[in-house]
């Protein structure tokens, strides 16, 4: 699992992962088990984590420049909540709850744990704010939480953090032409927003937080595939020479297409995860840490033609897109002022939940 653990603290700058800073933006992984999980041999786990995995136990620092800083120093272990299990959707109406529960950024730690534990069958649901994790780093967490269960003798071993800076990633030319291009234009940018900035604070975003949970209900959708169903989606998608993250993405497309029929024409822009380890210099199959970016594509789905049609035209726009490391542009945020940052967010969000929000706090 990595390099011995050293006892000395972690400090890095955010970068461009301030864009989740202070932002109602959390992402959340169930893993559901048959018997009952004790929870102090789960407590135990997680102290074993955290020294596996240095950004589970972080929180966030701002200094004078108002930079924004992980760090592991003074930092309480990470949480959990044991309650009893009554019921399968329990644990979907607690992670929505969850989402509603804001991470305190400057105490931390940026993630928490529920158990949900009965005789038959316990959940472990895991909430994390998005600064600091992806998706795939929830799977490798929850891995190791179970393994650990599972051989709690086993010797541990920490995982060197890999952030998401230009110096970690094999950055095509093309690429590197527009990180300079970004940083020029963001310089002129930085020293106009540095000429009358607006700083937000943790009060501003427990307001905004509350305010767009009041207004705002996070809900979740459980569709489960039997094993039969996912084979086929499998061979399907084969068949199609697609992914199967295109045919489930063009699903659910179609699924607002028919919700909202033809009245209904707004931006087709459509956002995609993407992986971007495998671009990494070094392998980083283990890390725990925000290891993704995404890709911008313009898509509408066409009703008057098949779905795999839909499909296929879906996946070579992306397959397109994904050429030449594009997903690495996203990487350019890290330029932008930090309090730059927060204020789109903010009005962003604020525009979504107060009547004549500015930009300038007046809400």
């Amino acid at each position: 699992m990595g390099k011995e653990n050293q006892s000395h603290l972690l400090k890095h700058k955010m970068g461009v992962t301030r864009e989740y800073f202070r932002k109602p933006n959390n992402i959340a992984l169930i893993a559901t088990f048959k018997g009952e999980i004790n929870e102090d041999d789960l407590r135990d786990v997680l102290k074993k984590i955290t020294k596996i995995h240095p950004l589970t136990g972080v929180r966030v620092v701002i200094d004078r420049d108002q930079d924004a800083w992980f760090t592991d120093e003074g930092v309480a272990p990470v949480p959990l909540k044991v309650i009893a299990r009554r019921s399968e959707r329990q644990c979907i109406d607690i992670v929505e709850k969850e989402h509603e529960i804001p991470f305190d950024f400057n105490k931390g730690p940026l993630i928490r744990f529920v158990l949900l534990k009965s005789e038959d069958v316990s959940d472990i649901i895991i909430i994390c704010q998005h600064s600091i994790c992806d998706g795939i780093s929830l799977t490798i967490l929850m891995q190791d939480t179970i393994s650990l269960l599972n051989n709690p003798h086993t010797k541990i071993k920490k995982i060197d953090t890999v952030f998401p800076t230009t110096n970690n990633f094999r950055v095509p030319f093309r690429v590197k032409l527009e990180l300079l291009n970004h940083k020029f234009i963001m310089s002129i940018i930085n020293r106009k927003w540095n000429n009358q900035p607006v700083i937000f604070d943790d009060e501003d975003y427990k307001n905004l937080h509350e305010a767009y949970f009041q207004k705002f209900r996070y809900r979740i959708i459980n569709l489960n595939l039997s094993e039969e169903e996912t084979t086929n989606l499998i061979v399907r998608c084969r068949e199609n020479q697609v992914t199967v993250n295109s045919a489930i993405s063009v699903a659910l497309l179609a699924g607002r297409e028919n919700i909202r029929g033809n009245s209904v024409r707004d931006d087709s822009t459509v956002q995609i995860a993407v992986n971007i380890r495998d671009q990494l210099k070094r392998p980083a199959e283990n890390v725990f840490g925000f290891l993704a970016s995404g890709i911008k594509i313009e898509f509408e789905y066409l009703p008057d033609t098949t779905f795999w049609d839909n499909v296929r035209l879906f996946h070579q726009k992306v397959t397109l897109e994904l050429k030449d490391n594009i997903a690495l542009e996203n990487l350019m945020g890290y330029d932008t002022n930090p309090t730059l940052t927060d204020a789109i967010n903010f009005a962003i969000y604020g525009k979504c939940v107060f009547n004549g929000f500015n930009g300038q706090k007046n809400y």
